[in-house]
């Protein structure tokens, strides 16, 4: 076994939406140690500009990288499709991505139309055109934008009135163009599903990628021989930008799980 393989895994998100991937995570390889970067004091990304948002994913990649980390999952559909490559081409651990699950909904989608709920900053990405055009350029797919949505998940409002209201809305827009496969194309939606499932209905299909990145990062752990084989339970240690107190709280609310807080960067 590789030396590398007790290091643990880095995984960031803007928020604390990106804890649906570490979950997933823990499920498929529990014998890991996760250290999960919250940039809360920056969230949300999706009205970010170009710039800044490639630096600051790569500002906190580098973090990650130094502790240091065997590889990177970016929890994050805006830090993915914006950002990944530049991370890729400056860290030579494997970095595993978040992307909208474009071809897993091609493959479920009947009637070949499908619906993608994500932030601006994600629709607008030449990645989401790539995906589209590599595994649904036969189908007729909506992008729905949902400003604030994410942010309500951030702030840990999960069932106000408000959140309910803009999930009421985005999917009512969603569902104006029939898709019977609604994507969520960011972590935060997914702490949202069973209200975003009750006003899709039940002939609708969601479908969100974290179990997809889980195996995916399995697998490049077992290719570059650093996956984790013994039976010593893994850890998951949160660290945020934001304050540790609120996040803590949030992670806890969200998670219903102790987690180890470490200091901000």
């Amino acid at each position: 076994m590789n030396s590398q393989a007790d290091l643990p895994i880095g995984v960031y998100d803007s928020g604390i939406g990106g804890l649906s991937i570490a979950l997933a995570i823990r499920r498929h390889l529990p014998h890991e140690r996760l250290i999960y970067f919250a940039d809360s004091a920056f969230a949300p990304y999706g009205c970010r500009g170009d710039d800044w948002l490639v630096n600051r994913v790569m500002s906190i990649s580098h973090f990650l990288a130094c502790q240091p980390v065997k590889a990177i999952v970016l929890a994050c559909n805006t830090a993915t499709t914006n950002a990944i490559n530049t991370v890729r081409a400056n860290l030579d651990i494997p970095v595993i991505g978040t992307e909208p699950a474009i071809r897993v909904a091609a493959q479920h989608s009947k009637q070949r139309r499908i619906a993608l709920m994500a932030t601006q900053r994600t629709i607008a990405s030449r990645r989401v055109r790539e995906l589209h055009q590599m595994y649904g350029s036969t189908l007729n797919m909506h992008l729905q934008g949902c400003p604030g949505l994410a942010d309500s998940v951030e702030r840990g409002e999960l069932n106000t009135p408000h959140t309910r209201s803009l999930v009421n809305t985005f999917v009512s827009q969603a569902l104006s163009h029939n898709p019977d496969v609604l994507l969520l194309g960011c972590t935060h939606y997914r702490f949202l599903v069973p209200h975003i499932q009750y006003v899709a209905g039940p002939s609708v299909q969601l479908i969100w990628p974290e179990h997809a990145i889980a195996k995916q990062l399995a697998r490049r752990l077992y290719e570059t021989q650093t996956l984790k084989l013994n039976c010593h339970s893994g850890g998951l240690a949160l660290v945020s930008s934001g304050c540790l107190p609120t996040t803590r709280r949030l992670a806890r609310m969200l998670t219903r799980s102790a987690w180890t807080i470490s200091a901000p960067c």
